[in-house]
């Protein structure tokens, strides 16, 4: 379910200008990513919201959650970005471009100096 949610918001986001297989690889980078945070949550979190609540009173449990909040935007940016590299990249580009007409070689051709 978290892939389908995180495939559907980066072609939300995009305006549909992405065809949706070259969105899968960031979906699914995207969902294992904010799974394992929300493991790893139950453990950590609330031994750092007592202890930060205990030493600093109602600040510290703030920063202690926009702190979470910037793991978690961070990892979900982190795992878009490389599955957006993944999907351009080889051998990943063949199977997730196939049905593109112009393909990943015309996309990257203009950039290249030719040296």
């Amino acid at each position: 379910m978290g892939t389908g949610v995180w495939l559907w918001t980066q072609r939300l986001l995009l305006a549909a200008r992405v065809p949706w297989l070259p969105l899968l690889p960031g979906a699914v980078l995207a969902a294992a990513a904010t799974t394992e945070l929300g493991l790893t949550a139950r453990l950590y979190m609330p031994a750092a919201l007592n202890r930060a609540l205990g030493a600093y009173g109602s600040l510290g449990l703030v920063l202690v959650l926009l702190s979470w909040l910037i793991v978690l935007c961070a990892a979900v940016t982190f795992a878009v970005t490389i599955g957006a590299v993944l999907a351009e990249s080889p051998p990943l580009d063949r199977y997730l471009t196939a049905g593109d007409s112009g393909g990943s070689a015309s996309r990257a051709a203009p950039g290249r100096t030719g040296r």
